[in-house]
């Protein structure tokens, strides 16, 4: 589907009298973890909007929390993810992706998070399953208000430095791991050994190096939380090869991740 502002409206408004059903995203673990589509995690709240099984008419809506890890959705017609101060909407590593700003004087009225943070506490309980429904419609009515409301940040190829777009495209899509610096450079609309020299300039490291620093910060975190295994926190941060894996984590930190688990 088309990625512009009036298209999501009338998605929205469409859903809100049609039909939908609510999925509430499962972390993965263990083995399904290790084998599923990119296994990521967020630390906002992610709606993904998705064709329902079986049918030509209605949508799916998955609810992913933040800090859950879950698989890439190969089949869906966009994702939204919300946090108090941004929307980003779309196909979240195309550059096509809409972005929206809450300014601090529209704060308060960002109450999607409290409202997602509510519909999780239900759960799947079937005694509540019309107050889920009743408070999806709420959210996605209350998206769509916002959407009405926010000034579209301007987002287009040349109006934000390059640079800029490609820490961010890494920020959000550092765990695939098939990312090339080509990918990187096609966001940020720039060709890619232009954007490694003013990477050089302005970051002092590479495009590549970058990408790899921002993994292992992540796998770090990870490793502080000791909830997952190494090779789970490697598959986490979009490393094929645990042993490689370690053996970068090494080189930056001066210590293995065993170590660092073994602190805590």
């Amino acid at each position: 589907m088309k990625i512009d502002q009036s298209s999501i409206l009338a998605f929205l408004q469409n859903l809100l009298s049609g039909k939908f059903e609510i999925e509430l995203e499962e972390e993965l673990h263990g083995q399904e973890l290790l084998s599923a589509s990119c296994p990521h995690m967020h630390k906002n709240w992610e709606l993904k909007f998705v064709p329902l099984q079986g049918s030509d008419e209605g949508c799916g809506i998955v609810v992913v929390s933040p800090g859950l890890v879950h698989a890439t959705s190969p089949c869906h017609f966009f994702s939204v993810e919300i946090s108090h101060y941004s929307l980003r909407i779309g196909h979240l590593s195309s550059p096509d992706c809409l972005r929206f700003f809450v300014a601090d004087e529209d704060f308060k009225l960002n109450t999607l998070p409290e409202l997602l943070a509510a519909l999780i506490k239900i759960g799947g309980e079937r005694r509540f399953l019309s107050t889920r429904k009743k408070l999806m419609s709420a959210i996605l009515q209350h998206l769509f208000d916002l959407l009405e409301l926010l000034h579209r940040s301007i987002d287009t190829r040349g109006t934000f430095k390059p640079l800029s777009k490609a820490l961010e495209y890494i920020q959000h899509n550092y765990y695939i791991s098939s990312i090339e610096v080509k990918d990187i450079a096609d966001f940020a609309g720039v060709s890619a050994q232009y954007l490694n020299r003013i990477c050089m300039s302005e970051k002092g490291a590479s495009l590549r190096q970058l990408l790899i620093k921002e993994r292992l910060s992540k796998a770090y975190e990870l490793l502080l939380e000791d909830k997952y295994y190494i090779k789970e926190i490697a598959r986490i941060t979009g490393w094929n090869c645990p042993a490689y894996f370690s053996n970068c984590f090494r080189k930056h930190y001066g210590c293995y991740p065993t170590q660092v688990k073994e602190q805590r």
